[in-house]
């Protein structure tokens, strides 16, 4: 028996949204030119940010979000809009361009204004998606494609999960909610804290001293809110950075690893090596992966 949802069934459902998977033009983190805030401008595909850093409110017509960190929002195709900021506060988003058969029908149950309004926990699923998308860039080749694909589909399909969810009612659970606001906080401050400083040398104890938290609640929230630790996370912050410094072609190994707060060249090594399964001195002066290679030319 078929279950009825908004006057549509889960078949119905299906067939309108998992018949392909979204086509990944480009990603990555970006930091936003003020240009953007000043102009109205269009992209050949669907835009969809993750808000790291700084707030924004995005004009679509005669529509007006504002949203913060931890915010998600979506941008149709060739859809003229403007995101205006303070080019005083950095605006840091992760950003996926994508083209999508289901877009039209996906944007008639999704937008802006109910992606806003999302229940913390369901703002804190999405930031673990994201964040996977932000750590798992490494390889280029037919099956991490299909991953990433995949990823963004399952990301998608979530979020109109929670916004139907949040069509049919809110206010539940409450107290449970103020507990996980106080974990998603913590979770949240300990990230922008290792972005601003993961070049530096890091202990656990350094990190929990800053955020006010003991060492053992600090690591046990982060593993648990998360599906990998707070130094997976660290390091991976690490060593895109340090893929990125490399390919540039300017430092060399030794360098980048210092620049880092790496005091050993050789265990540098060992780990980029590690998490990319390649040694450091491969990527001296090559490309970044497509993905990141091409995130930096949209908007237009």
């Amino acid at each position: 028996m078929k279950k009825k949802r908004a006057g549509l069934s889960v078949l119905t459902l299906e067939q309108r949204f998992a018949r392909e998977l979204p086509v990944i033009d480009s990603m990555g983190q970006l930091i936003f030119d003020p240009i953007y805030a000043q102009k109205n401008h269009t992209t050949p595909c669907c835009e969809m940010f993750h808000i790291i850093k700084g707030r924004v409110r995005l004009i679509i017509g005669n529509s007006r979000v504002e949203a913060v960190a931890g915010d998600t929002l979506l941008i149709p195709t060739e859809r003229l809009h403007r995101d205006e900021f303070d080019p005083d506060q950095r605006l840091e988003v992760f950003m996926v361009f994508f083209s999508w058969s289901a877009e039209r029908n996906y944007f008639s149950y999704v937008n802006n204004a109910r992606l806003r309004r999302l229940s913390s926990s369901a703002k804190l699923e999405a930031g673990r998606m994201f964040d996977h998308l932000r750590m798992d860039r490494q390889a280029d080749d037919d099956i991490h494609r299909l991953l990433v694909r995949s990823r963004v589909l399952t990301l998608l399909l979530f979020l109109l999960q929670e916004c139907m969810r949040g069509r049919a009612g809110r206010g539940r659970h409450q107290r449970q909610l103020s507990g996980l606001q106080r974990r998603q906080s913590l979770m949240l401050r300990a990230k922008a804290f290792l972005e601003a400083h993961f070049h530096e040398p890091l202990t656990l104890n350094d990190i929990a001293r800053v955020l006010k938290v003991s060492p053992f609640y600090l690591s046990h929230v982060f593993s648990q809110e998360n599906d990998f630790s707070l130094f997976a996370y660290l390091t991976a912050l690490r060593m895109n950075r340090a893929r990125e410094l490399l390919a540039q072609g300017v430092l060399n190994v030794a360098e980048v690893a210092d620049a880092l707060g790496y005091d050993n060249s050789r265990y540098f090594s060992k780990i980029f090596r590690q998490h990319f399964g390649h040694t450091p001195i491969s990527t001296v002066n090559t490309a970044l992966d497509p993905f990141t290679r091409r995130a930096k030319e949209y908007p237009k």
